[in-house]
């Protein structure tokens, strides 16, 4: 009811804005632009036609004058890969109503933007219409251009573009050197990557966190481990590492199976204050199953535990599940699970469940199971699939626990699930051991339909 409240009072507000030339566009906050943009783009992609587009779009002609709004609007759009076209058609649109509006900003976004989707010659004609306009070329505008030739691995006519802005009033920033870095990187040309390193220097420009998360990347992929110290040291006095840093070190370690370097990196993470993330949780406890550690796994766990902000996700569980069931730990992953139920079924995996169950009755634990269960019939968003159910009643009915592989079954059809043939014949073993008749007449009629 809230939101509803909210939108209706910024349509009113919007509705209340005067057409293009007639006044002022008014001053709103650029939150309430944001809220409004996206209230925008669901109707733009509820539009059927493309007239109809245009009709939203002119319906906040007002609006559109103020660069606050469409920027959240392209920003959106470009996010999302559906909108692909979506997104350039409104920038067509823009670019016919308001000409004297349009300034480089969005060009350089939008430039920059069809370089990412493999449109370069898009961006070209954009820089080209720019020119006839009389628009000025900026900084952003050149480094969105730089970015289309070395996505099209151009990357030489992206260094003449470089060097031409040194000339053009418009001198190349950090973003420009880290977009040829970046080229050079994804093909591992180490040697380059120095060279415009030292290049960025001599211009009197300093290495943020982007450039040296740029060079780790390469050197971790090319096995420069010389190089990783000694760009990791200089980064440390320079800058702070941020979350990517920490991520690229714990990736790289972990494919060249380097554990201590793995732990050094995960610790210095940890006095950064950054919070320790799932991703970053994983590896380290991938690395440890690798290698046997599982003794450090716990320390893990119980670094998770305690921190404030952790982040449990379905992956990081199943890893964590996974650690403790290739270590026998089967107290650990009865404490792993108690913590998953309570979490509630979307931070579960089915696979991993389905694991769960199985190395519990293959390690005779069928009373810690059966607790369990119990715990996860409690929560009410916990839904399991067929193959647990059955699983279950196979595990219990084989363990000499007939009156848990009963209600198992009978929760199974609740939950809408129909018994296989095996299923059935487990049951009628157990339903006649008990002397159940009832039950019996009911699993026979069932295998007779079947």
């Amino acid at each position: 009811m809230l939101k509803f409240l909210k939108s209706f009072q910024l349509r009113r507000q919007c509705s209340s804005v005067a057409t293009v030339g007639s006044s002022p566009t008014p001053r709103i906050k650029d939150g309430r632009l944001a809220i409004s943009a996206r209230l925008m783009l669901r109707r733009l992609e509820a539009a059927p036609s493309q007239q109809c587009r245009q009709d939203v779009l002119r319906s906040k002609l007002g609006l559109m004058r103020n660069c606050n709004f469409w920027k959240p609007l392209i920003q959106t759009l470009q996010k999302k890969a559906r909108s692909k076209f979506l997104c350039i058609e409104v920038f067509d649109w823009i670019r016919q109503e308001f000409p004297d509006a349009s300034k480089p900003q969005i060009y350089s976004n939008m430039i920059a933007y069809a370089g990412s989707i493999g449109m370069p010659q898009l961006a070209h004609a954009w820089v080209s219409e720019m020119k006839i306009k009389g628009i000025k070329m900026s900084t952003p505008t050149y480094n969105a251009l730089v970015s289309v030739f070395c996505r099209s691995g151009e990357i030489e006519a992206a260094e003449k573009m470089l060097e031409n802005m040194k000339w053009a009033e418009c001198p190349p920033n950090v973003s420009t050197y880290n977009t040829i870095l970046a080229a050079y990187g994804r093909s591992s040309d180490i040697v380059q990557m120095e060279k415009w390193l030292e290049e960025l220097r001599k211009a009197g420009l300093t290495p943020n966190v982007v450039t040296y998360n740029t060079l780790l990347f390469s050197y971790l992929k090319k096995g420069s481990l010389a190089k990783v110290d000694e760009r990791y040291r200089e980064m440390q006095l320079s800058c702070k590492p941020d979350v990517f840093t920490f991520g690229i070190l714990l990736h790289g370690y972990q494919k060249l199976n380097m554990v201590e370097r793995m732990e050094q990196a995960f610790a210095d993470r940890q006095k950064s204050g950054l919070p320790i993330g799932a991703i970053a949780a994983q590896r380290m406890i991938r690395v440890y199953t690798k290698n046997k550690m599982f003794s450090k796994i716990k320390d893990i766990t119980a670094i998770l535990e305690q921190a404030p902000r952790t982040v449990y996700t379905t992956r990081l569980n199943g890893v964590i599940l996974d650690a403790f069931l290739t270590a026998g730990e089967f107290d650990q992953v009865e404490h792993e699970m108690k913590r998953v139920v309570k979490q509630g079924r979307a931070f579960m995996d089915p696979e991993v469940l389905d694991e769960v169950v199985s190395a519990f009755f293959e390690n005779s634990a069928a009373e810690k199971l059966g607790g369990l269960y119990r715990s996860m019939k409690a929560v009410s968003r916990w839904r399991m699939y067929a193959s647990t159910y059955e699983l279950l009643v196979r595990g219990f009915a084989k363990h000499g626990d007939g009156k848990m592989a009963m209600e198992v079954s009978e929760d199974m059809e609740m939950a809408g699930w129909k018994w296989s043939v095996d299923t059935m014949q487990v049951l009628y073993d157990v339903f006649k051991k008990a002397g159940d008749r009832e039950k019996l007449g009911l699993i026979v009629e069932k295998m007779e339909k079947l």
